[in-house]
């Protein structure tokens, strides 16, 4: 009797498209296993990521140039900056915000909406607080003009962070994977091992 009296059960020896004899990559309903898709982050949202990262950079060395310059001031007997309380103080409070920053930009891949939220408050503030300076220096007769490009690329940061590219990014949830999640089974009406359907609902979620 030859081979090919016996009838194949078509799983076992199941070979792949390419004939190497590996078997193919099947869920467990016997359809194709669909791997997750890695969505590539818009430009203009990590172009946003580069400048808050370099504003709290920027802080961190900004609120220990207030206590070294209070130091020194304190040193050579002139009139300090602030108390050095309240300096330091300041200095906590911007090291702080800084570390929160840098921390959102590190998860901004996990696509949290609350990551938004912080980088819109953040530059938010950032433009505000550079508007009120230029206002300043200018009523003072000696308009800072240097600040100016900073506060042009702040407001632009802005409002990324607040129109439809950001927002689908931190709020439009991730697309997720057609794999069933380990542990599930699913009945196969054309399984001949399993006519009765076996691996039904008694094996599912054990």
């Amino acid at each position: 009797m030859t081979g090919s009296q016996f009838p194949s059960s078509g799983r076992a020896g199941a070979s792949s498209p390419a004939g190497d004899g590996s078997a193919a990559g099947t869920g467990p309903s016997g359809g194709p296993v669909t791997e997750p898709v890695k969505q590539r982050m818009p430009g203009a949202v990590v172009a946003v990521l580069v400048i808050v990262g370099l504003h709290a950079v920027l802080t961190l060395f900004g609120a220990w140039a207030v206590v070294d310059e209070n130091y020194s001031k304190q040193e050579h007997g002139q009139e300090l900056i602030m108390p050095m309380g309240a300096a330091w103080a300041v200095a906590a409070v911007s090291v702080g915000l800084a570390a929160f920053t840098l921390l959102c930009v590190v998860l901004a891949r996990t696509r949290r909406p609350w990551i938004r939220v912080a980088f819109a408050v953040w530059l938010g503030f950032l433009v505000v607080a550079e508007l009120l300076a230029f206002v300043v220096s200018a009523s003072a007769g000696v308009p800072s003009t240097g600040a100016l490009p900073v506060l042009f690329v702040d407001a632009v940061a802005l409002w990324v962070v607040l129109g439809e590219t950001s927002r689908e990014w931190f709020l439009a949830p991730a697309r997720a994977s057609a794999t069933p999640p380990d542990g599930w089974l699913f009945d196969d009406p054309d399984d001949p091992d399993d006519p009765d359907g076996v691996y039904g609902a008694a094996s599912r979620n054990r």
